[in-house]
């Protein structure tokens, strides 16, 4: 019987031999017409190289005819562990190898849950406004909102139950213990809806729930902090995809706690493109209290504002929570940006500062089910199904 064999070795990223799954079979016959030699079903056991091949030890001759490899794909791409402050455990991490067609694969949403740039040289991940240094756990750039005593803190040395997904402010974590614990002692009564969406536990309240409480007149970058986000890019790429998602994300929170909520949407450049962004809002502390729209970032160029009338007003001659108000449009025309406006029967408004003209945009954000004027609602999309965790600044009032 001659020593030939058959066999399959596999090796990590770092070329280190792995044992396990590496298999070895002998031809178990001789002359012509032995039976084939089939090493069926081996997994692989991690990301990394195998080495099929066949091999004779024998000193009579062994021919190998029609030797297959057929490989079947995981469907997993990457598994990343981390450091409480996001430094890679690169021992047992591990992402798949693009082939010829792929390329180099990069994943852009890691640690923070949010769009970054990876710096190979400095191993840095720069954020939508800052850039931060996992193997430190501090950001190289200050914090432009002052959130903590020093500007350079990561999630203020709390990454167990704090994100700061743009750089600009740290924010709880959707699902982390502190964050359920604080929505619990604000409200009487919690139904828990089952299952759970992008990592957030989705809650149902009839009354106010978690807030982020900043300094007044501190407004952070809005882009891409919810589960509602769209955009694939580092923000939004037209100012109506920005108006849409924090309408998706507010207009919920202003129809069941039946205040004003309000943000400026700004444009700023990035990687030489130019994306949209919008402040974390004011919140009216009462309900017909008006709000002033909280400010851009600096460095942001402010392009329009948007608010929500959230069952505040009611209808009538002069008022109404489904349009602009005189008001309103008042406060656009003299700041020459364009409005838009979220509504109780679920539309997005926009209001043209230099035509006057006023249209609804969508029709399907979230909608009051207990608005005194059923005929007006456009979908039966229930705000108080919907999570009520965003950020907010909790704005002092002034009556219209």
């Amino acid at each position: 019987m001659p020593k030939a064999y058959l066999g399959v070795l596999f090796f990590d990223e770092r070329l280190n031999f792995i044992a396990e799954s590496s298999s070895l079979i002998r031809v178990r016959q001789q002359g012509d017409g032995a039976a084939p030699l089939v090493l069926g079903n081996i997994r692989a056991p991690r990301n990394g190289y195998a080495y099929v091949y066949v091999s004779n030890e024998s000193n009579e001759p062994v021919f190998f005819d029609d030797l297959k490899v057929q490989h079947r794909r995981s469907a997993l791409l990457e598994e990343t562990h981390y450091y409480p402050f996001g430094l890679t455990m690169a021992g047992i991490s591990s992402k798949k190898l693009g082939d010829i067609n792929e390329g180099r694969l990069k994943n852009q949403y890691q640690y923070q849950g949010e769009y970054a740039e990876y710096d190979d040289e400095t191993s840095w991940n720069d954020f939508e406004l800052r850039s931060y240094d996992a193997q430190i756990g501090r950001f190289i750039q200050a914090d432009p909102y002052d959130q903590f005593a020093s500007p350079y803190t990561g999630m203020g040395n709390d990454p167990m139950n704090l994100v700061d997904p743009s750089g600009g402010i740290a924010i709880p974590c959707p699902n982390s213990i502190s964050a359920l614990s604080g929505i619990m002692s604000q409200v009487s009564t919690l139904t828990m809806i089952l299952g759970i969406t992008s990592n957030a536990l989705q809650i149902t309240s009839t009354i106010t729930t978690q807030q982020t409480v900043i300094d007044q007149g501190r407004p952070v970058a809005g882009v891409g902090i919810g589960i509602y986000k769209k955009s694939q890019e580092i923000g939004f790429r037209t100012v109506e995809e920005a108006a849409y998602d924090w309408g998706m994300k507010y207009n919920d929170n202003s129809i069941v706690e039946k205040v004003e909520y309000g943000s400026t949407i700004y444009k700023y450049r990035k990687n030489g493109r130019t994306y949209y962004g919008y402040s974390v809002p004011n919140k009216a502390s009462e309900s017909g209290a008006t709000i002033r729209v909280s400010d851009a970032p600096k460095g942001t160029k402010p392009v329009a504002d948007i608010h929500s009338h959230g069952n505040s007003w009611g209808e009538g001659p002069y008022y109404s929570d489904n349009n602009f108000s005189p008001y309103d449009k008042d406060g656009n025309d003299s700041r020459k940006i364009d409005g838009y406006l979220t509504t109780p029967n679920g539309s997005l408004m926009e209001y043209k500062f230099k035509t006057k003209k006023e249209r609804p945009i969508r029709t399907d954000l979230p909608s009051d089910p207990t608005y005194p004027y059923p005929r007006l609602r456009k979908n039966q999309k229930d705000p108080f199904r919907l999570p009520k965790n965003e950020p907010s600044i909790i704005y002092n009032p002034k009556r219209k």
